[in-house]
C-alpha cells in the first residue's frame, strides 16, 4: 500500500487523561473535558462512585509572600486539571506537594500549611477514583509512609513493568498490540502481587531501593496515561490480513532457474551446476500452455537433477527447457568469470498453497489481493475514526482522510492495471468482514466509503461521539 500513517497518538494524548482497563479496554479523554466512553469497569468512564467534595480554595491574603501565592495558584490550577481529566500534568504536581509536605516538613512554618494540606488530600480522593481502572485500588490517595518492606519492593516492580509496556516498539503492521497486552498482563499481575502482600503499598510514599523516591500512586496514573496513548496508538494501525490456511495443492506452473559454470582456463568451463537461489517463484498457468518436450542438451542433467531435488518434484515430471543462449559475467564475490545458462521447468506437478480465501475463485487480502487490502483499510479507517470521534477530533479527522486516500489509491491502481491487462475481471473479492462483492460492486463500494469519509469532514462528524454503524 502507498498509503500508510503511524499515528503520532502520544505526543497528540500529552496533556490527556487516560484509563487502561482490565480486558485489554481503554477510555480516554480529551483535554477539553469530553468524557471518557464507558467501559466495564466504571471509574474511568463516569460510572464509578461519586466523588467527594474538594476542600474549598485558601483564601489569598495581601500579607501572603509571592511564593505562597504560586504555591496556592498551582494547587488552583490541580482542580481544574481533574475537571479536564488531564492526569498528565495532575500528577508529578500532587506528587511533588505531597513528598513536600510528608517528606520534608514543608510549608511547616506557613499559617495557611493545614489548609493547604486539606486542599491537596480532597483533590487526591477526587483525582485518582475520578482515573479508574486499575488506580481504583489507590483509594483517596492518602499516602501511606510505613508500609511492609516487600510490598515496596513488590510496588517499584510493579511500577517498572508499566513502564516497560510503554516501551513497547511498533513496526506499524498491527503486530504491537499484541506484544502490548502481553505486558500489561505482567504489569497487572506485578499489581496483584502488591495488594496481596500488602494493599496499602498501593499508597506508598518514600524510599525505594532500586528506584529512588517513589509515589506510587502518582507514579502508576503517570505511567498510565503513557500506556493508554501507547494503546490508542496500536489499535488505530491497521493489521494486514495473513493466510491462515497451510494446506498444500498441486497444480501446473512455471519457474524460471539458472545453471551456471566456473571458468577453469582460457575458453573452458567447468560442468554446469544449478545456480543456488538463482530460480524464480513458481508461477500458475494453465495446464494447456505447459511445454510438453525436454529441450536441454546433455551437459545440463547433473544441474537439472539437483534442480528437481530443489522444487521436490520428480525429475520425470518436469520438463525442462533452454531459455536463450549462455552468457558470462564476472561475479564480484570472487571475480572469477562464470557461464551463465536461464531455463525453463514446466510441470503439473508443482506445490502451491491452497486459496486462504476460500474458493478457487475469490480474491482476499490474505492472498495477496491489493484491491481487498485496499478496501479493508477503509473500512478500518472509518471504524477507527467512529470511535475517535467527540473524544479525540484530530485522530478522528486523520483516519476519515487516510480513508479517502487509500479509496483514491485503489482507482490508480484499477486504472494501471487495466491500462496494462493486468487487471482480471469478473473476480469476486472477499472482505474482511466477510462481505463478497462483485468486481462492480466493489468499485462501487470504494467511491461510496470515500464519499461518505468526505462528508463526515464537512459535517464535523468528529466533533461528537458517534453511535456505532450498524
Amino acid at each position: 500500500m502507498s498509503v500508510v500513517r503511524v499515528t503520532a497518538v502520544c505526543s497528540l494524548l500529552a496533556l490527556t487523561g487516560c484509563s487502561l482497563l482490565s480486558k485489554g479496554k481503554a477510555t480516554v479523554s480529551s483535554t477539553d473535558g469530553a468524557r471518557n466512553r464507558a467501559s466495564d469497569a466504571g471509574g474511568a468512564g463516569g460510572g464509578g462512585a461519586p466523588h467527594p467534595a474538594a476542600a474549598p480554595p485558601v483564601q489569598r491574603d495581601e500579607e501572603d509572600p509571592p511564593y505562597l501565592r504560586s504555591a496556592l495558584d498551582k494547587i488552583d490550577k490541580m482542580a481544574a486539571m481533574i475537571d479536564k481529566r488531564d492526569f498528565a500534568a495532575y500528577a508529578p504536581l500532587s506528587a511533588e506537594f505531597q513528598s513536600s509536605f510528608l517528606l520534608r516538613n514543608g510549608w511547616a512554618d506557613e499559617k495557611k500549611h493545614d489548609m493547604m494540606k486539606a486542599r491537596l488530600d480532597a483533590l487526591d480522593a477526587q483525582a485518582f477514583p475520578a482515573f479508574g481502572g486499575r488506580l481504583a485500588a489507590v483509594g483517596d490517595g492518602k499516602r501511606a509512609l510505613k508500609v511492609d518492606e516487600d510490598a515496596v519492593e513488590a510496588a517499584g516492580e510493579a511500577i517498572q513493568a508499566c513502564r516497560r509496556a510503554t516501551e513497547t516498539h511498533t513496526a506499524a503492521d498491527g503486530r504491537a498490540i499484541g506484544e502490548l497486552t502481553a505486558a500489561v498482563a505482567t504489569y497487572e499481575k506485578a499489581l496483584e502481587r502488591v495488594k496481596k502482600i500488602d494493599p496499602n503499598a498501593m499508597r506508598y510514599l518514600g524510599e525505594h531501593k532500586k528506584l529512588g523516591q517513589i509515589d506510587v500512586p502518582t507514579d502508576l496514573m503517570s505511567c498510565e496515561v503513557k500506556l493508554a496513548a501507547v494503546k490508542v496508538q496500536f489499535e488505530d494501525e491497521y493489521a494486514p490480513e495473513v493466510a491462515t490456511r497451510t494446506e498444500m495443492e498441486t497444480g501446473c506452473g512455471t519457474v524460471d532457474w539458472l545453471a551456471e559454470g566456473v571458468q577453469i582456463d582460457a575458453g573452458k568451463f567447468a560442468p554446469y551446476s544449478r545456480t543456488q537461489g538463482g530460480a524464480s517463484f513458481v508461477e500458475r498457468v494453465p495446464c494447456n500452455k505447459l511445454a510438453r518436450a525436454n529441450r536441454y542438451p546433455k551437459a545440463f542433467a547433473d544441474a537439472a537433477r539437483d534442480f528437481a531435488a530443489y522444487v521436490d518434484v520428480p525429475l520425470g515430471k518436469l520438463v525442462i527447457v533452454t531459455d536463450g543462449k549462455p552468457y558470462t559475467q564476472v561475479r564480484e564475490e570472487d571475480l572469477h568469470v562464470y557461464r551463465y545458462q536461464k531455463l525453463r521447468a514446466y510441470s503439473t506437478a508443482f506445490k502451491f498453497a491452497a486459496n486462504p480465501c476460500g474458493e478457487a475463485k475469490l480474491f482476499c487480502e490474505a492472498g495477496g489481493s491489493r484491491a481487498a487490502g485496499a478496501y479493508n483499510r477503509v473500512e478500518h479507517n472509518l471504524a477507527r475514526a467512529q470511535v475517535h470521534a467527540g473524544v479525540h477530533p484530530e485522530l478522528c479527522k486523520a483516519h476519515l482522510k487516510d480513508a479517502k486516500a487509500n479509496a483514491a489509491w485503489f482507482d490508480e491502481l484499477h486504472a494501471d492495471m487495466v491500462k496494462e491487462g493486468k487487471w482480471t475481471a469478473g473476480a469476486v473479492y472477499k472482505t474482511r468482514s466477510g462481505a463478497k462483492l462483485k468486481e462492480s460492486e466493489l468499485i462501487a463500494a470504494f467511491a461510496d466509503k470515500a464519499k461518505l469519509a468526505d462528508d463526515r469532514l464537512v459535517a464535523k462528524y468528529c466533533a461528537a461521539a458517534q453511535k456505532p454503524d450498524h
